[in-house]
């Protein structure tokens, strides 16, 4: 990691639905800690539950009581973790992978004065 890059976690939630060449609705965020990765994650899921047919629901249930600890420990390993359900002819998929990411910059750049540009 250089100086000019944050270490985080990219969120990405993707819903394909079988015979779909390419995933229909996604959301992406971008997060600095483990922790919340693994909150948009959970707030993300709980609600959605209670739409599942009860396997899938058993299995987020599971996630959300132990799973969610290993995929922490993954994480901080800097390994990728995800979760998929099926929902009718659909496949839910919350994905989180560890990033670099690059600041934007919201001041003015005083790039020749810092000696950065000549």
């Amino acid at each position: 990691m250089s100086i000019w890059t944050r270490a985080g976690f990219w969120c990405e939630f993707t819903v394909t639905v079988a015979g779909a060449d390419a995933p229909g609705k996604q959301k992406t965020r971008a997060v600095r800690s483990v922790g919340g990765a693994l909150s948009w994650l959970r707030v993300d899921l709980r609600p959605l539950t209670g739409g599942l047919d009860r396997v899938e629901a058993r299995r987020a249930f599971e996630w959300l009581e132990r799973h969610q600890w290993t995929a922490a420990d993954q994480l901080k390993r800097g390994e990728p973790v995800a979760l998929s359900l099926l929902h009718h002819d659909a496949i839910l998929r919350w994905a989180i992978s560890p990033a670099l990411f690059l600041p934007l910059m919201v001041a003015p750049c005083t790039c020749v004065e810092s000696g950065l540009i000549s």
